[in-house]
């Protein structure tokens, strides 16, 4: 992942994750404005990389689709925050998917055994998914 996109998806992703916790919900006004921005700006850095970072954005809405569909638990927001992934990430969101299901169950843990009285909230997922993002990124760096 190029510097420029995955500092495109930061921009869009930091304040969507923050929304998230705050409301539980990811707002498209975000969401459709940095899938556009990251196309943009993949175009213009590494346009090589384009195709599968939207072959990975296809795949990574119909495996959550799939998910919302089985287990439920996942909102649209969720959905279209995992176009956005797929996109920057491409090849690598699986490692940023998996990432951010272990993230997500430590912060379950965490809730469990610490704050017992919010146990029974949900669980924003798209700071887990920016969280699973991140780290990809900075595993990108370490194994390209």
């Amino acid at each position: 992942m190029a510097l420029p996109v995955f500092l495109t998806f930061l921009f869009f992703a930091l304040p969507a994750s923050w929304i998230d916790i705050r409301s539980f919900r990811i707002p498209d006004r975000l969401i459709f404005p940095g899938l556009g921005a990251a196309l943009l700006v993949q175009a213009l850095v590494s346009p090589r990389s384009l195709p599968g970072g939207i072959g990975a954005a296809v795949l990574s809405v119909l495996f959550f689709l799939f998910i919302r569909k089985i287990a439920g638990g996942l909102g649209l927001g969720d959905v279209k925050f995992a176009a956005l992934m797929g996109l920057c990430c491409g090849p690598w969101v699986s490692l940023a998917f998996l990432g951010a299901s272990l993230a997500g169950i430590l912060g379950f843990l965490f809730l469990r055994l610490f704050k017992k009285d919010q146990f029974r909230r949900p669980l924003p997922f798209a700071p887990f998914m920016t969280a699973g993002t991140v780290g990809v990124f900075f595993l990108s760096r370490f194994c390209a």
